[in-house]
């Protein structure tokens, strides 16, 4: 007989979130002062399914979904497929690791994985948010420390832009903190994050 784990209905921010691992996301996001919106308004998908997507970041115009380990993303994929939407897939609770960003390719007419992999990047828009490779197109994840001296040397080579390297630095710090925030969060019996 198979047994299943019951998500734990969590309350954050005055929202009843599905699962904690949600409400983990949501104290990542505003550690990282990155406005969100909880399951904002569900969709129809092209198979005639609803879907409801965990998260809407308003600023970045980005639907996000969160699942825990192996989690299934198809439906996900249904959505970008259904509506051009992009939507970032946020497996387990928030971790120095990359994460998928799925796009809808619209010459190809299908949805795509995003070339290089997503991450917390505080280079776009000056602060906190994503997408980082080195020159030579691979991934260079910021939390790797060999790869961020390297990201740091060849965006300095070719921006010779100190405050964005400084934005760097102290985003990176951010990061680190908001992840630890998000992991560390207690919600039983009315405990604050």
């Amino acid at each position: 007989m198979k047994h299943e784990i019951k998500a734990i209905q969590t309350r954050y921010q005055g929202y009843r979130f599905r699962s904690r691992l949600e409400a983990r996301w949501a104290v990542f996001f505003d550690a990282c002062d990155i406005k969100w919106t909880y399951e904002p308004e569900g969709f129809l998908l092209n198979n005639g399914e609803s879907y409801l997507p965990d998260f809407f970041l308003p600023e970045e115009d980005l639907y996000v979904e969160v699942k825990p380990h192996n989690g299934d993303f198809r439906k996900a994929s249904l959505f970008c497929q259904s509506t051009g939407k992009r939507i970032l897939l946020l497996e387990d609770v928030p971790e120095l690791k990359s994460y998928s960003l799925l796009t809808f390719d619209h010459e190809a007419e299908d949805v795509s994985e995003e070339g290089i992999r997503v991450f917390f990047d505080p280079l776009v828009g000056g602060e906190v948010m994503f997408i980082s490779t080195n020159w030579q197109g691979e991934c260079a994840p910021w939390w790797d420390k060999n790869n961020l001296a390297g990201l740091i040397q060849n965006y300095g080579n070719h921006f010779q832009d100190q405050r964005a390297l400084d934005l760097l630095v102290a985003g990176t710090k951010k990061i680190e903190d908001a992840v630890s925030k998000a992991k560390g969060a207690r919600f039983e019996f009315g405990d604050k994050p």
